[in-house]
């Protein structure tokens, strides 16, 4: 169906990176910034606020269900990269039982791991899910398995470019999954350079196995945009990386569209 406008506002201020998990009849169920987490009827929930994230950050927050328990949620959580300057990768649990059937956070600020970039992307297999972060200063990912167990070890895998130190910048733009899980788009900014590299990923292992391509997205010259996301057509064969204006070059905004075939 062609999208529709919000007839009334919702509660959260939405700077930058938000996520929502909706029900199997399409009901939202509960909103969140990766800051605070508000339930269906736009009320924040009980211990729903300072959960661990920051709402600047680009992709701040992810929610994953538990795979065996439809009334339980992880909320995987991202800071803005020279924010706070700790670039953590924390989680929050929301227990849909609680507070009558409209949500409570029964679990939040939990650290995962440090030195973290603002990228989360996730994919659903086997018997669960693969929640995968990328390390700031290397070019080493993350995939962590959630199953039935709870959250497992990563998998790291080594591939691409430097996230760098360098350049706040490399942290800051959005990673995507293709709709099967067997291709990893990844989008950076490096000073007045943009581009988007693309991936395999296994599903079965959670490795990141091959550094297929680079984009360019500023060929034939420097633009007056900067990436800011990436995201796969539902066949996998298009990319769209989604442009704002950089700071200092005339207004911009813009979706760039590649054929990614092979």
């Amino acid at each position: 169906p062609p999208p529709r406008s919000i007839e009334e506002a919702h509660a959260m201020d939405a700077p930058a990176g938000t996520s929502t998990i909706s029900d199997a009849n399409g009901d939202v169920l509960f909103y969140t910034n990766g800051t605070s987490v508000w339930n269906r009827e736009d009320g924040v929930m009980p211990n729903g606020t300072q959960i661990g994230g920051d709402s600047t950050a680009v992709q701040a927050v992810l929610i994953i269900p538990f795979p065996d328990d439809e009334t339980l949620y992880y909320l995987f959580t991202t800071e803005k990269v020279y924010g706070e300057n700790t670039f953590l990768l924390k989680y929050a649990i929301v227990d849909m039982k609680a507070d009558n059937g409209s949500g409570d956070v029964i679990l939040k600020d939990i650290v995962l791991y440090a030195n973290n970039t603002e990228r989360l992307a996730s994919f659903e297999g086997g018997d669960g899910y693969w929640l995968l972060a990328h390390e700031y200063g290397n070019n080493t990912f993350r995939a962590y398995p959630i199953t039935p167990n709870g959250i497992g070890n990563p998998v790291l895998s080594s591939q691409g470019g430097v996230h760098s130190y360098n350049n706040a910048t490399t942290a800051q733009s959005g990673m995507k999954f293709s709709s099967d899980g067997t291709r990893l788009a990844v989008s950076i900014v490096d000073g007045t350079e943009d581009y988007v590299e693309l991936f395999d990923f296994d599903v079965t292992t959670g490795e990141v196995t091959e550094f297929n391509y680079r984009i360019d997205l500023n060929e034939g010259g420097p633009g007056n945009d900067e990436v800011y996301d990436v995201h796969f057509s539902p066949g996998g064969n298009k990319l769209f990386a989604s442009m704002n204006n950089r700071s200092g070059g005339s207004p911009g905004g813009r979706i760039l569209e590649y054929r990614v075939d092979s």
